[in-house]
């Protein structure tokens, strides 16, 4: 079927991105936008990236970037979670924007995007460790890095509550 390959970069505080359509024959353009605020976190990798609704969301430090495929547009998303650095994009049950990121090192604060620029907090989920980083997300779970073995958290949005799998997944 048709697709579509999407390049980032950040260089000097603006973030560059070009795309590759089936059938085409080079490169777009490159969109560029000017990061507000942008803290770097040293590396300045674009991180994690879902597809939220018709747009491809990536984490570049402490950032959201926004790539309206349809429309062909980059934008910037505040981020509700400015405390950490760890923050990991989510799709929700019906395809929108939601986060997760590390609260205080041991809980996972829970966030659902409206949309409209703003966030709200859905909850925190307590997973009773001293240390636990977010390693990603897929398949409707959360995997959190918990010392030397992980787990997956599942969330059940519609009752807000959660299950969380550690027995069998141990880090090599």
């Amino acid at each position: 079927g048709p697709f579509l390959v999407v390049f980032v970069c950040i260089i000097d505080f603006v973030a560059h991105l070009c795309t590759y359509a089936q059938g085409a024959t080079a490169w777009s353009e490159p969109l560029q936008l000017g990061i507000r605020d942008y803290i770097s976190s040293g590396d300045d990798v674009v991180g994690h990236t879902i597809l939220a609704g018709d747009a491809l969301c990536f984490t570049v430090g402490r950032k959201v970037l926004r790539y309206d495929v349809a429309r062909h547009a980059l934008s910037e998303i505040t981020a509700p979670f400015m405390n950490s650095a760890n923050v990991c994009l989510v799709t929700l049950e019906n395809g929108e924007l939601g986060a997760t990121a590390d609260a205080n090192g041991h809980d996972l604060s829970l966030w659902w995007y409206d949309g409209f620029g703003g966030w709200k907090k859905h909850g925190i989920i307590n997973l009773d460790i001293t240390e636990c980083r977010v390693l990603g997300f897929a398949e409707g779970a959360i995997f959190v890095k918990l010392g030397k073995s992980a787990c997956a958290v599942m969330i059940d949005q519609s009752s807000s509550s959660f299950h969380v799998w550690r027995d069998q997944l141990e880090l090599i």
